[in-house]
């Protein structure tokens, strides 16, 4: 019981993540909407060492891993 309420949550986290990523990808590559209440400061942190990994924005990393995270809960439960 208390494994799965674990599992349900980790779900719900990761669904969360990735809902907050899609949301970030969106505005790094549509920079005429904003999602980010903090426009400078999003501005900065995108055009940072650390804004993108090998050309790739970090957003689309985290939408990659918490996707991957998310069909992993679903693959344990099998």
């Amino acid at each position: 019981m208390i494994a799965s309420r674990r599992l349900l949550l980790l779900r719900i986290i990761a669904l969360v993540a990735l809902l907050v990523s899609g949301a970030l990808t969106a505005d790094s590559f549509h920079t005429e909407r904003g999602f980010c209440p903090l426009q400078p400061a999003c501005k900065a942190a995108r055009a940072s060492a650390l804004g993108n990994v090998m050309g790739v924005p970090t957003s689309v990393v985290g939408l990659v891993a918490f996707s991957g995270l998310l069909a992993l809960t679903f693959l344990v439960a099998l």
